[in-house]
């Protein structure tokens, strides 16, 4: 009809849509080979630079032009002066940052800023903290987050501070485990964290931390008792029956297989303890495989550290013939721990 402006049909713009795919596609080829023969031939110049650039932008997973792109900045860098290498590497994170935007869990991103840091003359480690900690707002559970934000406090250690870094970052892994139980990350940076947290505490304080631990765990626990990152935290701190147990000072004890032990603690209070909060859970939540798998672990290690008569042991078979049946999957392991009773 005249004066009627024309609307596209789906078959049309699925047409219009595969067409442009075609050519993007066909470009992407074509930089490509046309990096891969720069580098192949060994070319260092400003226009393979740029075409590095191109790469990253357009696929931050090509970790060939990432590497290429490294190695022409290390052939600059040695003729460059101090001041001049500090600026390209301050441009080089500014394009991670732009990169970052794609794909925040590219291992090849996260990998190319710890070179460019740890090759500039000035790096600002309490800068990159910060960074971590936006993009840790954004995604708390990025993974890749927080492996770069304890490669960034091990820098920050390096340097003179009043500051107890371990301790702050202790408190930031409580304010993310407080928003969400089921951030794995969280719990696991905070194994590594508590130690090192108990080494530099009075003797009259350590006891009432790690009860803490067990009383957030347990919170935890109710809240989504089908979540595995507590568990895995909680038997953490349980730790492994040991046949010795180092000898000698704080320092020399203190490790993250046995935190119990280390403060010289009784472990079989503990454990006896723990079988009756996660017996009562397990009544609550009698179909759930996390808490009758710690369960489990728990009766056997308190089984193996004192000895135990045929009840805890037909106890045990019990809930490993109720894990067959709930988590069915898994069920030849599960039998296999009945053996080995």
């Amino acid at each position: 009809m005249h004066g009627r402006r024309k609307v596209a049909t789906t078959a049309e713009l699925e047409k219009l849509r595969k067409e442009k795919e075609v050519h993007k596609i066909k470009d992407y080829c074509t930089l490509n080979e046309t990096l891969l023969n720069k580098k192949k031939d060994g070319v260092m110049d400003k226009e393979a630079f740029q075409l590095t650039t191109k790469m990253v932008k357009t696929n931050p997973e090509a970790y060939t032009a990432w590497n290429y792109r490294r190695d022409i900045l290390q052939a600059d860098f040695a003729q460059l002066s101090e001041t001049e290498v500090q600026e390209i590497c301050t441009n080089e994170l500014h394009l991670i940052e732009e990169v970052f935007r794609i794909n925040p869990k590219s291992y090849w991103i996260w990998n190319h800023r710890s070179w460019v840091l740890h090759n500039m003359p000035q790096p600002n480690w309490r800068r990159e903290l910060l960074l971590v900690v936006k993009m840790l707002d954004l995604d708390p559970r990025n993974f890749h987050g927080w492996s770069y934000r304890r490669s960034v406090v091990s820098e920050l250690r390096r340097l003179p501070s009043e500051e107890d870094i371990d301790r702050i970052e202790f408190d930031y892994t409580t304010s993310k485990i407080n928003q969400s139980f089921s951030n794995g990350s969280a719990w696991h940076y905070r194994s590594k964290l508590l130690p090192s947290i108990l080494l530099k505490a009075p003797a009259d304080e350590r006891v009432n931390l790690l009860e803490n631990e067990y009383e957030l765990v347990k919170s935890a626990f109710y809240t989504d008792p089908e979540d595995q990152s507590a568990w895995i935290y909680h038997r953490w701190l349980i730790g492994k029956n040991r046949e010795s147990v180092h000898s000698g000072s704080l320092e020399e004890s203190i490790d993250t297989s046995n935190v119990i032990e280390s403060i010289g603690l009784d472990r079989v209070k503990i454990l006896e303890r723990e079988i009756e909060a996660v017996r009562e859970l397990v009544e609550i939540e009698p179909d759930s495989k996390w808490p009758l798998q710690t369960l489990v672990y728990l009766q056997d290690e308190l089984r193996t550290t004192v000895g135990s008569g045929e009840a805890v042991v037909n106890e045990i078979r019990e809930h490993l013939e109720k894990l067959q049946s709930i988590d069915h999957l898994r069920r030849h392991r599960y039998q296999d721990l009945q053996k080995s009773l």
